[in-house]
């Protein structure tokens, strides 16, 4: 644990100090190339570690221990030991969350939206009596847009406007940001 909570932090700060660099390097390409290269660089230092721990560390002093009784350990590996798990806990937690609260507004849709076609689009999205806007994509199993009705109202949102929104939330649904988001949030 401790050995992984020190990669991790290790090739955080490292990727910190080369990121102008990196950035550089990406400046040319498309959004999502961007996108994705950034994400790569997010899950990069928390998997490398996760990795190194579990097919480097763990077996390597496995094999060479030699002492098979308990053995007394210092405060300070304890300590160590509580805070690498408190961190990445802290991700899974955040997750966890997440998905609960997805389910729970998901569900509340179900009683409160309806199915709705949008004058002009192709596609079908969930319409709930809101007086504030909204239109977001929700869900990571099944990604839904949820939108206003007073979106859908010509008075509120000009036609046009409004395709490109949901052009853009077809989007996020396309390339499959709300799992990212969730991975996002799983590691520290």
């Amino acid at each position: 644990s401790i050995g992984m909570g020190a990669t991790h932090l290790f090739l955080y700060l490292a990727l910190q100090s080369c990121l102008p660099g990196l950035c550089r390097t990406v400046s040319g390409q498309g959004a999502r190339a961007q996108e994705r290269y950034f994400f790569a660089l997010v899950m990069w230092p928390p998997l490398a570690a996760m990795l190194a721990t579990a097919l480097l560390v763990v077996p390597g002093f496995l094999s060479r221990e030699t002492n098979h009784r308990s053995e007394d350990t210092g405060w300070f590996c304890v300590v160590a030991f509580i805070a690498v798990w408190t961190w990445y806990g802290t991700g899974f937690a955040r997750s966890v969350r997440m998905l609960v609260e997805t389910y729970l507004f998901e569900k509340s849709l179900k009683h409160h939206a309806g199915k709705g076609e949008i004058p002009g689009d192709e596609g079908s999205a969930w319409i709930v009596a809101e007086d504030k806007p909204l239109l977001a994509l929700v869900g990571v199993f099944r990604p839904r847009i949820v939108l206003s009705k007073r979106l859908v109202d010509a008075s509120a949102l000009n036609p046009a406007a409004l395709q490109i929104a949901l052009k853009h939330e077809r989007a996020h649904a396309a390339h499959g940001d709300n799992w990212k988001l969730l991975l996002a949030n799983l590691l520290p």
